[in-house]
């Protein structure tokens, strides 16, 4: 069934730019690659949430979707970057091939979703419910210096299970999550390690921590910070 929505122009531009031998094989394609914009933010792995996203066609009539992240944690919590699918042949970038990267990117947004029955308007419509829910994600990000410009690689690694973001852009004190990995420097220890969250206790603001064969109980959640790049 396909799905209600306001965006319109992607399928139409589907239909006229990949056809249907494209369109059938690209919405089959299995997740099989590695995962990974401008030094507003160094390379490295982040917890973002999905706060935007759209589809439509560009002025010359090729079909696009696009997607915003916004960091929640670290160095860069705030921080705005985007993913842009143009689906069109670009140089020996075929419109089969751009299509299948879409479909791996929303197949990594929305792993429970059945792709082999959809039709273009289906992708409409699941780029809206997937802005409405505003899933938090694991994203890489890849400065690319091509001559005097810098461009952001973004790759969508997956969908984490825990929805339970900081917000972002509050001003407020970070909430630890349960099962994330956080930055705690122990008793006598020279260093910050790494370590797991394994219980929360919300009315003293403190945690658990495990790591290492080790565990510190009833940790202040201000003697916590999270490091740039979590390892999920």
């Amino acid at each position: 069934m396909a799905r209600t929505t306001s965006t319109p122009g992607f399928a139409s531009a589907i239909q006229k730019a990949a056809g249907g031998k494209a369109w059938e094989a690209s919405r089959t394609v299995k997740d099989s690659r590695g995962s990974f914009e401008d030094p507003e933010i160094d390379d490295g792995t982040y917890v973002a949430r999905l706060t935007n996203g759209r589809t439509g066609s560009d002025k010359n009539g090729f079909p696009y979707a696009a997607f915003d992240f916004t960091v929640a944690r670290g160095q860069f919590e705030g921080v705005t970057i985007s993913k842009f699918h143009s689906i069109r042949e670009r140089g020996q970038r075929t419109v089969e091939q751009a299509l299948q990267s879409l479909f791996i990117d929303l197949q990594r947004l929305s792993p429970d979703e059945d792709f082999s029955e959809l039709d273009p308007e289906d992708i409409e419509g699941l780029v809206v419910d997937l802005v409405a829910e505003e899933p938090v994600v694991q994203i890489g990000v890849k400065n690319n210096e091509v001559g005097d410009r810098v461009y952001i690689n973004v790759f969508i690694n997956k969908k984490l299970d825990d929805t339970e973001a900081p917000p972002i852009n509050t001003g407020e004190e970070a909430i630890p999550v349960k099962g994330e990995f956080v930055s705690y420097k122990p008793p006598r220890a020279r260093k910050w390690l790494e370590f797991k969250v394994t219980s929360i206790n919300k009315t003293k603001e403190t945690v658990t921590l495990e790591g290492d064969d080790k565990t510190f109980k009833d940790v202040s959640w201000t003697d916590l910070t999270w490091p740039d790049d979590i390892p999920f």
